[in-house]
């Protein structure tokens, strides 16, 4: 049984998501509602203690979540390489700029996470 959550509002990225694009990479039209409904279903889920291991959780929940616990397994692990790293180095050079330097720590760290992440919703900013 789902619970629809009409009190939320839709964050900018998703509005501006094209319905046939699903984010963890699936190319089904069937994928955008199984997406949905596999996110509405871990909502409503109770939460896991804090001192579990994130990781653990998705592998055992696999089968009831097959389309974020691969996006949790993507974004969990850790990088092969440091490329991603020096890309994030070079982001955060680029928000500490002259004209920035006065930024704080807690506006840089969303400024980076933005610059990072809304891309891989197509979001256009």
């Amino acid at each position: 049984k789902l619970v629809k959550l009409t009190h939320l509002k839709k964050a900018p990225c998703e509005e501006s998501m094209n319905q046939n694009e699903v984010p963890v990479g699936s190319t089904s039209s069937q994928s955008q509602p199984d997406l949905r409904k596999e996110i509405m279903e871990y909502l409503i889920r109770s939460r896991e203690p804090m001192k579990s291991n994130p990781l653990d959780f998705w592998k055992n929940n696999s089968k009831e979540f097959p389309l974020l616990s691969k996006a949790a397994r993507r974004y969990l692990s850790f990088p092969a390489t440091s490329v991603a790293s020096e890309e994030l180095f070079s982001t955060a050079r680029d928000v500490y700029s002259y004209r920035r330097m006065r930024i704080r720590p807690r506006k840089a760290e969303i400024v980076i996470f933005l610059n990072r992440n809304l891309p891989l919703f197509n979001y256009k900013y």
